[in-house]
């Protein structure tokens, strides 16, 4: 009789990738755009290869994910693009099963103090994340992979920060919840035990801001790390805003062009 043989590896569990239009698209062009042409295909495929959310998030295991994964047999890995779970598995099975009520949570911290100004994030959520009391969480909802709603943090999605969180590493603005088993959800693992490398994504959206040059108020446009909005004034092509040149005004956000 043949012998069946069975290789023991990491496997990836999960990926949360997360996706920043202010660091992705270039200029108007978005980087999801569903038939960009040749040469837009080529400009956002090296705008990608430079993403990296280190840039403005920094993101980590809990004390308590630290230890569930531990002794699960569970590794993290981050990624350009967000993170990675991996799992000891056989032939696609865990071998270490997982608990009914696991559930693995993502601590996030701010990495760029200018984040709240090129991320549409409205005043609510502005307000709240400033208070040290208070995070915003999100987690896997049934049929969805997507973890936010409408490419921002909602106000809905905000919470009063849990205690014993800082991890010796300051104060976290959110986190990130992935449950193995949710009620009418995708499991990480199957009825079986087998891994089902889910990746769930999180979109966030760049703010529109007011741009001003020579005090003179040019309109709204969207902030891009890279390429160009094409505004102009005075017959000649502008440069684009940073968020450098960004100000909270209170009842709107301007961007300086010098």
């Amino acid at each position: 009789m043949a012998m069946q043989r069975f290789v023991t590896g990491y496997e990836t569990l999960c990926r949360v990738q997360v996706m920043h239009r202010y660091f992705l698209n270039f200029g108007a062009t978005p980087f999801d755009l569903a038939s960009p042409t040749p040469a837009q295909q080529k400009t956002l495929a090296l705008v990608r290869g430079d993403y990296d959310i280190s840039k403005f998030w920094r993101i980590v295991p809990d004390a308590a994910t630290q230890l569930a994964m531990r002794n699960g047999w569970m590794v993290f890995k981050n990624l350009p693009d967000g993170f990675r779970v991996g799992i000891m598995a056989a032939a696609h099975q865990s071998v270490v099963p997982l608990a009914e009520g696991l559930t693995l949570i993502f601590a996030i911290y701010q990495a760029d103090a200018y984040f709240p100004l090129y991320t549409d994030l409205d005043r609510a959520v502005l307000d709240g994340l400033a208070k040290q009391n208070s995070v915003f969480r999100w987690r896997n909802v049934p049929g969805s992979l997507r973890l936010n709603a409408d490419e921002t943090i909602r106000p809905a999605d905000l919470e009063a920060r849990p205690p014993t969180t800082d991890l010796g590493s300051g104060r976290p603005i959110g986190f990130i919840e992935i449950q193995h088993r949710p009620a009418d959800g995708n499991s990480l693992l199957d009825e079986d035990g087998h891994v089902q490398d889910l990746t769930f994504e999180v979109i966030l959206r760049n703010r529109s801001t007011q741009w001003e040059y020579r005090a003179t108020n040019l309109g709204q446009f969207p902030l891009v790390h890279y390429g160009r909005i094409g505004v102009a004034a005075d017959s000649k092509p502008l440069p684009n805003p940073t968020p450098a040149t960004t100000t909270d005004r209170g009842t709107q956000f301007v961007s300086t062009i010098y």
